[in-house]
């Protein structure tokens, strides 16, 4: 519903997204796409799928169909092994975002898949492979929750505390972040309350894909922290520093 909410978190979106300077493309990575080898979509308008049911009329009617890139596809296959893929279109784990960080889907996206059965040290991988691509004027977002929990959810709660075990979990994140340690959050299992903050993965996964992008020179920090209905984390951060060299 942040597509169409007008709250803190979407507030901040829209600042940042003002803020920042504006990319030749984007590679996106989602919590809504998982699929049984990598892929990366290369069609020539990316497109825009309304992967969800049950929600307000006004969620389908919002529109952002960005162009395509194939030949960053193209790239991003070459780097990371992915397969292209013509058909799929953007979910709204990437438009719902795309939307109020640059309003009229004006830059061209990309999409990469999340591979099922790996361990988290492969998305790490695949994050760190795609590096190259942070001295070409792409930007890289992952889109997905550091907690997601959909049982333990407050669908009544608007206020901006969470539960305890979502909150110990966000604290943890953070703290390993800031610490240079991003190896730490590869092992989320060691966490306190990992179970209920992680009863499943796809969310937690895309912050892996970005944790890959730190290498020796970049750093990364939290841009955002926040909760929305008690269960769900909205922390952000960012990977920035040096750029390394371009490399073919």
């Amino acid at each position: 519903m942040n597509a169409v909410a007008e709250n803190e978190y979407v507030s901040w979106l829209r600042g940042f997204g003002a803020g920042l300077r504006r990319p030749q493309a984007i590679v996106a990575i989602s919590a809504h796409w998982q699929s049984r080898d990598l892929r990366v979509t290369a069609r020539e308008h990316a497109g825009q799928v309304y992967d969800f049911l049950g929600f307000p009329r006004e969620l389908y009617e919002v529109q952002y169909s960005p162009p395509g890139h194939p030949a960053l596809a193209e790239r991003v296959a070459g780097l990371s092994g992915a397969a292209l893929d013509q058909v799929r279109e953007l979910d709204h784990g990437v438009w719902s975002v795309l939307l109020h960080l640059f309003p009229g889907a004006g830059i061209p996206v990309v999409q990469l898949s999340m591979p099922l059965r790996v361990p988290p040290q492969r998305h790490f991988e695949i994050g760190a492979s795609l590096r190259p691509l942070l001295s070409e004027d792409v930007l890289i977002l992952g889109s997905g929750n550091i907690v997601h929990n959909l049982s333990m959810i407050d669908f009544g709660y608007e206020g901006p505390t969470p539960h305890d075990y979502a909150q110990n979990f966000d604290r943890w994140f953070v703290e390993a972040l800031e610490s240079g340690q991003p190896e730490r959050l590869l092992n989320y299992e060691e966490a306190p309350d990992w179970r209920r903050a992680v009863p499943t993965t796809e969310h937690y996964l895309p912050a892996l894909y970005i944790l890959g992008l730190m290498g020796s020179e970049r750093k990364a920090r939290p841009i955002y922290r926040g909760f929305q209905n008690r269960s769900i984390s909205m922390t952000c951060f960012e990977v920035a520093g040096e750029p390394e060299p371009s490399q073919d």
